[in-house]
């Protein structure tokens, strides 16, 4: 028995000190991968100590996620109507794999009579169209500047008045060295004639210095109804347009917010189609700017003016927007026995601080009668309606590049035509209330050349309290068999 016992003794001494060399292993691993943790981490610090503050931001914005470096993280692309329910939050940052972005020729009569400018300044101001205008070597000095900063959660600012949401300049805001003074007299609704008023030609220069220079293209820009998909994608076209006939290099472009808007869920999107975003708030100094451009008032876009009978661009801008979404631009190819028809359904949510009850017009309340009917009338189709401004732009999007026939209210989603595949189509609805005169969808499936009806309502007994809408069923089903007929002949 004392012979076993000393047996079963010494087991237990050898597996201690097995055990203690394991864990002693396993700090030593640990503590080693910490130490290149650590250096990576430094060597990032040191290298961005050579930049500039804003490129440091920018860096912040997408530094890691799930502990990859960004160059090397993609992000998965989904199957039609895959997780749609557990999809991301709007404004979650994803950063998608693109491919370096190259510009179709500008040789056209359209980018050069846009770049007919007015040159004053020895160059360093040329003004373009009324609309726009590039100046060389501009300084930003924030002490002639007023306003919020900016990016609050929604939550923080409701009922916030929309005059607080935009900055006050004094002459000297911005500053231009010239021999002489000179005018430029830009669109007469446009806030850049505010920029230009702003503008100072000469200065004290113990008035202040200048520490940092921003090499980096830069565009400014002024938003209004920044929450609302239409009138940001206004302003996402002006900045493609000017950072074609520019030849600016997406990725390496700033964007410079001079408003004080609460964070929204499209912000994310200037970033991954241009690069940095710099709010207006964030410079506390004066900054040398070397190449920016006063970008194209929103409501002068292009895309604002419904009559155009051509939006120039229109499919690279697709092209555009989708690749650096990482979305493939021509993988949906028409399958007449198997058609992609998506509804979109316009629910209540916060989207701006004004409207803290998120109430919202132009709903539809026979919803499940309308997705029965499309399953009737195309059985065998893949038939889904969703909110989509609940998914992530990326999600949003690789739903709209998979679809044959978008389907939904007038309202902002519907901006999503410009997205769909060339031989979509799109079908609008318009309650009684609501003038059919408002052709923003109409107008970019023309552009587009994409097949296009509507239904206007006429019967007010359709109407119900909270903004709710009948659609008439025949009406629907008629249309319906109709597009498909136009889709496959």
């Amino acid at each position: 028995m004392r012979k076993e016992c000393k047996l079963t003794t010494g087991c237990v001494f050898y597996m201690l000190f097995i055990s203690y060399f394991a864990w002693i292993f396993v700090f030593l691993n640990y503590t080693v991968e910490s130490i290149k943790d650590t250096t990576t981490y430094k060597f990032d610090i040191t290298h961005q100590s050579k930049t500039s503050a804003f490129d440091r931001r920018r860096q912040h914005h997408i530094q890691f996620k799930h502990n990859e470096p960004v160059d090397t993280l993609t992000t998965p692309k989904s199957s039609r109507f895959r997780d749609l329910v557990n999809d991301s939050e709007p404004g979650d940052a994803l950063i998608p794999s693109v491919i370096k972005w190259r510009w179709s020729p500008t040789n056209d009569m359209y980018s050069e009579e846009m770049l007919k400018g007015s040159e004053q300044c020895h160059g360093k101001f040329i003004g373009y169209q009324q609309n726009f205008a590039m100046l060389k070597d501009i300084i930003v000095n924030p002490k002639h500047g007023s306003g919020r900063h900016g990016g609050e959660n929604i939550s923080h600012v409701l009922n916030q008045p929309e005059e607080n949401e935009y900055y006050q300049f004094k002459r000297g805001f911005f500053n231009l060295e010239c021999p002489e003074v000179f005018r430029y007299v830009f669109n007469s609704n446009s806030h850049i004639r505010n920029w230009f008023e702003a503008l100072a030609f000469k200065w004290n220069s113990k008035e202040f210095t200048v520490d940092e220079s921003i090499s980096k293209w830069t565009i400014a820009v002024q938003r209004y109804e920044y929450a609302n998909l239409y009138h940001t994608m206004t302003d996402l076209y002006n900045a493609f347009l000017i950072a074609k006939i520019f030849k600016m290099e997406p990725g390496s472009i700033n964007i410079l917010w001079i408003d004080g808007h609460p964070g929204g869920a499209l912000d994310d999107t200037w970033k991954v189609l241009f690069g940095d975003v710099i709010r207006s708030g964030d410079i506390r100094k004066p900054v040398n700017f070397e190449r920016m451009v006063w970008g194209i008032m929103g409501y002068d876009s292009p895309l604002n003016k419904h009559k155009l009978k051509k939006v120039h661009y229109l499919e690279e801008f697709r092209h555009f927007f989708l690749s650096r979404h990482g979305i493939p631009v021509n993988k949906n190819i028409l399958n007449c026995e198997n058609l992609k028809i998506l509804f979109i359904w316009r629910h209540n949510y916060v989207a701006h601080p004004r409207n803290p009850s998120g109430v919202v017009s132009r709903k539809i309340q026979n919803e499940d009668d309308l997705l029965s009917t499309a399953r009737h009338v195309l059985p065998g189709h893949n038939i889904s309606g969703i909110q989509i401004d609940k998914l992530s732009m990326e999600n949003q999007l690789n739903l709209i590049a998979n679809t044959d026939i978008l389907i939904g209210m007038h309202g902002a989603g519907l901006t999503h035509a410009l997205f769909l595949p060339k031989h979509a189509g799109l079908i609008e609805f318009y309650p009684k209330y609501w003038s059919a005169a408002n052709v923003h969808f109409k107008s970019m499936a023309r552009w587009r050349n994409i097949s296009y009806t509507n239904w206007i309502n006429t019967d007010r007994m359709r109407e119900l309290p909270d903004n709710l809408t009948i659609i008439d069923l025949d009406t629907f089903r008629q249309l319906l068999k109709q597009m498909k007929h136009k889709l496959c002949p």
